[in-house]
């Protein structure tokens, strides 16, 4: 990436990875020196108009600029991890555009699962490009990262506060007494209930299929969460694991279309939440409802389930976190098991 980083914007340096599978998917991208130097807005400063020759990267190691670009131009391909070999380009020269537009992804590859790409990103990026990231990301109605797995399985996991200060939506309510006027605020700090949905063992159900299809109601389904039936989602994840991502359900006063006449917050957490229990435990604290994919329960996931059913204080998280956004921490992230 041919990026510029100037000392006036860089977040303090973090501690260079350790040499792991987590590792080798930052330096496939291309992306290892911004682990020491945080990427920040200041790469995103020679972005101009889009072209055809900068549609599909080349090689793996020119995803996140791609990511970047394609994210700030509001592109609903943003994070499609394909890459098109040099050979195939320069044989699209007999193309018209619209050919070249239609078969970009006819011949690509993908270099790396779609979710890996948009944590590696936000792993390397400082807190002001990760919240200019989110901003847009909702824009294109993605789903944006709130807890953020570490590349040091040593570490704890970042609970990404400012990046959400940003987030701001519209939505009418059904109940007769608001008039169904529209309402605006920041999703942040504007208190929702939560549903959260993790997966225990293995599960023939695509969780985040399904949330795309919960989001969407009876509109146009929209793909806010990756999932492996997409581009690359078939591939092995190895930064994503523990990744807790949201999403917000926002009614229009339409009964017939609108699958709840409130706004929700829909929290998902990524891989198997045996392993993730920190992550877990906040999710089983901070939300109204907790649904779970599972199939065949070992009776380690069963102990693990009878101990959610005790956790009180539900909502208390939230709350907290929504305290946290108004009043402008700025911390920027905290550690997830540490201090929440």
């Amino acid at each position: 990436m041919s990026v510029k980083l100037p000392n006036r914007l860089s977040s303090k340096k973090k501690k260079p990875p350790k040499n792991n599978s987590q590792a080798e998917v930052l330096n496939k991208l291309g992306l290892e020196a911004f682990w020491t130097t945080p990427l920040d807005p200041a790469s995103m400063l020679d972005i101009s108009t889009w072209t055809l020759e900068k549609q599909t990267p080349l090689e793996p190691k020119d995803l996140p600029n791609a990511f970047l670009q394609r994210l700030w131009l509001l592109s609903p391909d943003a994070r499609s991890p394909c890459c098109k070999p040099l050979q195939d380009v320069l044989n699209n020269g007999n193309k018209s555009p619209e050919e070249m537009i239609d078969g970009i992804g006819g011949e690509s590859q993908s270099a790396i699962n779609p979710l890996d790409l948009v944590t590696a990103v936000f792993m390397s990026a400082n807190t002001f490009l990760q919240q200019e990231m989110t901003v847009r990301m909702l824009q294109c109605q993605f789903a944006v990262p709130l807890v953020l797995p570490n590349i040091d399985p040593e570490e704890p996991s970042r609970f990404l506060l400012w990046p959400l200060r940003g987030a701001v939506g519209q939505w009418r309510s059904h109940f007769p007494d608001n008039n169904r006027k529209v309402h605006e605020g920041d999703l942040a700090s504007t208190y929702m209930p939560v549903v959260s949905c993790v997966k225990l063992g293995h599960s023939g159900v695509s969780k985040s299929q399904v949330l795309n299809n919960v989001i969407s109601g009876l509109r146009s389904p929209h793909d806010t969460f990756l999932h492996r039936g997409m581009d690359g989602g078939q591939l092995p994840r190895r930064l994503c694991n523990g990744l807790v991502e949201i999403g917000w359900y926002l009614p229009t006063a339409d009964t017939t279309r609108d699958i709840f006449p409130i706004p929700v917050v829909i929290s998902n957490l990524r891989g198997d939440a045996s392993t993730q229990e920190k992550c877990l435990s906040l999710l089983c604290q901070s939300s109204s409802a907790v649904v779970v994919f599972c199939g065949n329960l070992r009776e380690k996931e069963k102990q693990l389930l009878a101990s959610c059913k005790d956790t009180v204080c539900v909502g208390e998280v939230q709350r907290e976190v929504c305290k946290g956004v108004r009043a402008g921490t700025s911390r920027g992230s905290r550690g997830v098991g540490e201090d929440h």
